[in-house]
């Protein structure tokens, strides 16, 4: 995703260095990159992408700092690897779950072979399902920058969700009057018979 967290693309682990296009959007080596190994629902992105960025942007700051200032996620006052224990500088992954905290780093060597948390300061709670996000640089995020451009995109995605939502207004109305109709021939059909069988039995 860019800066702006507004534009995406997808891509699969044997394209996760390349630098695509799509629709105007080019994606940059330094952009973030969430990683998981499910899909990523809409209503996730809620969550995830707010959370990727306090991550990165906590964990940029810690690699910008002096050494031996940096805060201590580890009794060894380092950022280590919490599967091989080796001291980590970008590009590595950080894990973004919920459940573990801002320290869970993993090199790229042991992100690349899918290895868990074995040191046992490390989270207990990580899970290879737990996304993750990509640290490329230590260069600090910048804030989100709205442009005519940007404001431009968002206007069109805003015209075609209106167009999805009146779309469906539609359907519904045309599914209302739909069940309308046969409830009423239903209904029709079921006094003709209970005044036929009133009338026989006169």
């Amino acid at each position: 995703m860019d800066d702006r967290y507004f534009d995406t693309i997808d891509l699969c682990s044997r394209c996760s260095e390349q630098t695509p296009e799509y629709n105007g959007f080019v994606h940059k080596r330094s952009h973030l990159v969430i990683k998981t190994c499910r899909r990523i629902h809409d209503g996730d992105m809620a969550w995830i992408v707010p959370r990727a960025r306090v991550v990165a942007t906590r964990v940029k700051e810690a690699f910008k700092e002096p050494h031996s200032l940096r805060a201590a996620p580890m009794p060894s006052g380092q950022q280590i690897c919490c599967s091989c224990g080796k001291s980590v500088s970008p590009p590595c992954w950080v894990c973004i779950d919920m459940a573990c905290d801002m320290n869970t780093y993993f090199c790229t060597d042991c992100d690349a072979r899918r290895t868990t948390t074995l040191l046992k300061m490390a989270s207990p709670k990580h899970k290879l399902a737990h996304p993750l996000v990509q640290i490329f640089d230590s260069e600090l995020i910048s804030l989100p920058v709205m442009t005519d451009v940007s404001i431009g995109t968002l206007d069109t995605k805003i015209t075609d969700l209106r167009k999805k939502l009146d779309d469906l207004e539609e359907k519904l109305e045309t599914k209302i009057v739909s069940l309308q109709e046969i409830f009423e021939r239903r209904f029709a059909s079921l006094e003709a018979i209970l005044t036929s069988a009133a009338t026989v039995h006169i």
